[in-house]
């Protein structure tokens, strides 16, 4: 069985995920992309008709990666109006923006892509494909430079990369911790060191820095290790992990400074994000729900998103 399985499946909703197989295949408790869709993300997109409110364009933007119904839905921020969506995709997961407001948006499968859109806009400017189940995804906010959780997998072979692509074009470079078997979440600090996790052998937590300039990753032991690799998150002083049920984890170096519950009532926290010091945005993937809570304090949500989403894996706010 692949390390895949390691990640939490809720039993309820397992008719409706890709189940882990002996020797590659999707991550355990990714929902399975709709076998109507094109079999690439480029074919996809080719008919794809998304949209966008004019008048939410000069807004912020909450962009929700809603892997059920293979779209972006994208929502007015702090107000959560429903403002448009994109489509197109195979399976939508992870999604990161850069300085100018632009979005990537990871999307899923053996031969996955990533799609870059302008704020508010509804057509890629940018799109990179050919990737092996790209996940999560963070951009440099030092240099533009783009960094994407990738993972090869085979009969003979569990192996978690990072591509990096300078200013977010041209062909990456590969980095690799082989203490990885799979990568789960990445994210960069603002002196541009890139933080990943992820499973090493026997389904251990692993975690790693990829140092600014370096080519080498350190390996990080924490004083706490989470339960399971989860998103990785820079919120601007601390380096978040989320451990892909209820908690996020503050941390520093090797040391956890802060935990934080959310009270969800799925415990299917994927990706999420930190729009400022005192907020955070986490979806609840098996709930079809996006809630907005006090940071970091976490408990419950104190405005929510609670219908029109299915399963909704990751987001980000766009300025």
């Amino acid at each position: 069985m692949n390390y895949r399985s390691a990640i939490l499946i809720i039993a309820p909703l397992a008719a409706a995920l890709t189940l882990p197989s002996c020797g590659g295949g999707n991550l355990a408790g990714t929902p399975a992309a709709s076998s109507a869709l094109a079999a690439t993300p480029t074919e996809a997109h080719r008919g794809a008709h998304s949209w966008m409110n004019p008048a939410g364009r000069t807004q912020q933007l909450l962009y929700i990666a809603d892997s059920g119904s293979a779209t972006v839905k994208v929502y007015t921020y702090p107000g959560l109006s429903y403002t448009g969506e994109l489509t197109g995709f195979v399976q939508p997961l992870f999604d990161c923006v850069d300085n100018s407001g632009n979005v990537w948006i990871s999307d899923y499968g053996p031969s996955g892509a990533l799609y870059e859109y302008a704020h508010g806009g509804t057509t890629p400017i940018n799109e990179l494909t050919g990737l092996s189940y790209p996940y999560a995804c963070a951009v440099n906010r030092q240099n533009g430079d783009l960094a994407v959780a990738i993972n090869v997998e085979t009969e003979s072979t569990n192996l978690g990369e990072v591509a990096v692509y300078h200013n977010g074009s041209g062909p990456p470079s590969i980095h690799i911790d082989h203490n990885f078997t799979l990568n789960s979440g990445l994210a960069y600090d603002n002196s541009g060191n890139l933080f990943v996790d992820g499973f090493a052998a026997g389904d251990a937590f692993h975690y790693a820095e990829l140092p600014t300039g370096s080519s080498t990753f350190t390996d990080i032991t924490l004083s706490t290790t989470p339960s399971s690799p989860g998103a990785v998150v820079w919120d601007g002083q601390y380096i978040d992990i989320g451990d892909d049920s209820n908690t996020i984890y503050q941390t520093q170096g090797s040391t956890i400074v802060h935990s934080i519950s959310l009270k969800l009532s799925k415990d299917t926290l994927r990706g999420f994000f930190v729009p400022s010091a005192k907020k955070l945005i986490a979806p609840d993937a098996y709930a079809n729900v996006v809630g907005v809570f006090r940071y970091p304090r976490g408990g419950s949500e104190k405005k929510s998103i609670a219908s029109g989403l299915n399963t909704p894996w990751d987001v980000v706010v766009s300025r």
